[in-house]
């Protein structure tokens, strides 16, 4: 049987969303999420993709010693990360919100993101199960499974 972890990437992918296989993530994280981001960004680096952030988690990345690029905020500037999703320069959002601006800005990056079909992770648990996901699809090692309970309990 999945773990609930395996089983939130099982689903976005029967929902249809194409999970990348290269390209930018972009990170937000709220401040309780910082150290607990690091391991997840390091593996979608070696994953092969780029990372993107705002100001605060991009700072933090680069002092954890991964590279990352700085994008503003919604309403902060431009170029945004609204502007690069939907120019395609951003394939995955991870995005953790904690307050009311930084929920004006997970709207925004979620009409964004849902007009240009990037799918977004809201919980670290989600971006480490996207992680184990999109390693599986560059392998290969992955299958198709119904989730229908009476195919599960046959």
């Amino acid at each position: 049987m999945p773990r609930d972890e395996e089983l939130r990437s099982v689903l976005i992918l029967g929902a249809g969303a194409n999970l990348p296989t290269e390209g930018r993530v972009f990170i937000s994280v709220n401040d309780d999420d910082k150290m607990n981001v690091v391991s997840i960004a390091r593996d979608y680096s070696e994953l092969g993709f780029q990372i993107l952030g705002t100001e605060g988690t991009c700072r933090f990345l680069r002092q954890s010693g991964i590279a990352a690029g700085q994008v503003y905020k919604v309403g902060m500037g431009r170029p945004n990360v609204g502007d690069a999703i939907s120019n395609g320069e951003v394939q995955l959002v991870i995005n953790t919100p904690l307050g009311a601006r930084a929920r004006e800005d997970e709207y925004a990056i979620g009409q964004s993101a849902i007009r240009h079909q990037v799918p977004v992770i809201t919980t670290l648990s989600g971006a480490r199960a996207m992680v184990r996901a999109i390693r599986r699809m560059q392998t290969g090692d992955f299958k198709v499974q119904s989730l229908s309970l009476q195919e599960l309990f046959d």
